[in-house]
């Protein structure tokens, strides 16, 4: 069977993790902090995103903490002034499903509580480790790879084979 291990328990490596379980594959992900959690504010998740959750079967479970909002709204990052606005009932119309706003935490949360529940029997694992990472796995993936030391060590291992033809 096809092992893949990924590092970082946020909320790409989550969703990538249960994507994968559903696909059979087994998973570990290997996450330094001693806790799953995240901070900072919103999501604004787009109807394509909230097709991906629905995929991987947490949309309802998203939805549950989701803000409620008839418009989703964009505004100028300087200035606060409103630039568009689209009703959530035509983003429906147009895409099949309407997006929603999530705050980061209660996302990452979500996505927690339903790995073993989309495992159905695969081997998904949630690694604590401070220390470093040790796996077998045939694949790694991090996420997010650019700021994890962890990555930076695997990218740039002198003994690691070169990309270059």
């Amino acid at each position: 069977m096809t092992r893949v291990a990924i590092i970082g328990g946020g909320i790409g490596g989550l969703t990538a993790a249960s994507a994968l379980s559903r696909a059979g594959i087994e998973v570990a992900v290997y996450e330094a902090a001693a806790e799953l959690r995240e901070i900072g504010a919103g999501l604004a998740l787009h109807p394509n995103a909230m097709k991906v959750l629905r995929a991987i079967g947490v949309e309802e479970g998203v939805r549950t903490v989701a803000g409620r909002s008839q418009w989703q709204v964009m505004r100028n990052w300087k200035t606060g002034r409103v630039i568009g606005r689209t009703s959530r009932q035509q983003q429906a119309a147009s895409f099949g499903i309407p997006g929603a706003t999530v705050h980061r935490a209660d996302l990452l949360d979500v996505l927690a509580h339903a790995l073993p529940l989309l495992a159905r029997g695969m081997a998904v694992s949630l690694v604590a480790s401070a220390s470093g990472y040790a796996t077998d796995s045939a694949f790694c993936w991090c996420a997010p790879w650019i700021t994890r030391p962890s990555s930076n060590r695997l990218l740039h291992e002198p003994q690691a084979p070169s990309l270059q033809p």
